[in-house]
């Protein structure tokens, strides 16, 4: 027997392969749970959403499928089920910790791991952008970093949510996290695009380097949205470095203005192995 809030994830064949283990977060759209499935194996993380509650935009099962396999810093989805308009989606269940505490309880990341971490994150979105996907939450909170048994580091991206193919539909509403949002996005433009994302890259950047947010904290967020709107960028932070600075002013500018991913990847400082000075206090 199903139940109408669960959908297909509570029919008795699912209940008999899965075994709950723990609650990994919350999510956009609601708590991310940890199951084992009993028949590979393996860990995944599982999340169910009532279609009913959701907003017109709502296409992460479509996201997930359109970008699975297309490169390792994306959530692999395992399976989606669907049944009453609810829809379970089932991915894998990443190990490792969230990246802004990882960037929080370190001190200041080495010049050379901070580009490491940049890059995949770039190369990553690059081919969301060239599919025309469009993530529209990307913060540190969003992502994962794990270490592999030779000590190199991995990103994932978590957290689709809010994504979106664009072109599939019309997208009215806003989406975004405060801190890592882009002027256009909290001006209520009629806007959805790439460049949203390329924003919040260039707020990450920053965080990676310097354990700050460009346009100050969210603790007053008429003065935090005042300087986005103003793009008003705090070039002065210790741990940034002049070239960082010359990628960050290609960034925080208006959207008509802003570089892409693939001009990111190109950009000189991320290419060079000079190891520049970093502002100091």
């Amino acid at each position: 027997m199903l139940s109408i809030l669960g959908g297909l994830w509570y029919s008795q064949s699912t209940t008999k392969r899965y075994e709950y283990i723990c609650i990994l977060g919350t999510g956009n759209n609601g708590p991310v749970k940890e199951y084992t499935d009993h028949e590979t194996g393996e860990l995944v993380a599982v999340k169910t959403v009532d279609l009913m509650l959701m907003k017109d935009s709502y296409q992460e099962d479509q996201v997930l499928e359109y970008i699975k396999g297309k490169h390792a810093c994306f959530l692999e989805l395992k399976d989606t089920l669907t049944e009453n308009e609810i829809i379970t989606i089932i991915t894998e269940s990443v190990p490792g910790e969230e990246l802004f505490d990882y960037i929080n309880k370190n001190e200041m990341l080495p010049l050379q791991h901070v580009k490491i971490l940049f890059r995949q994150i770039v190369e990553a979105m690059k081919v969301a952008h060239d599919l025309k996907i469009s993530h529209r939450d990307l913060k540190c909170e969003n992502m994962k970093i794990f270490f592999d048994e030779s000590g190199n580091p991995h990103i994932k991206i978590l957290d689709w949510g809010m994504a979106v193919i664009l072109g599939l539909e019309t997208i009215h509403e806003s989406s975004g996290s405060p801190s890592y949002v882009a002027p256009e996005v909290i001006s209520k433009l009629p806007v959805v695009g790439l460049f949203n994302d390329v924003w919040s890259i260039g707020v990450i950047l920053c965080i990676l380097l310097t354990k700050h947010f460009p346009m100050g904290p969210d603790n007053n967020i008429p003065a935090l949205f005042r300087n986005i709107r103003r793009y008003n960028a705090n070039y002065k932070i210790p741990g940034l470095t002049g070239g960082a600075v010359e990628l960050l002013r290609k960034i925080f500018v208006p959207y008509e203005k802003r570089i892409t991913c693939a001009d990111i990847l190109k950009d000189e400082w991320l290419n060079s192995e000079e190891l520049e000075r970093r502002f100091e206090l």
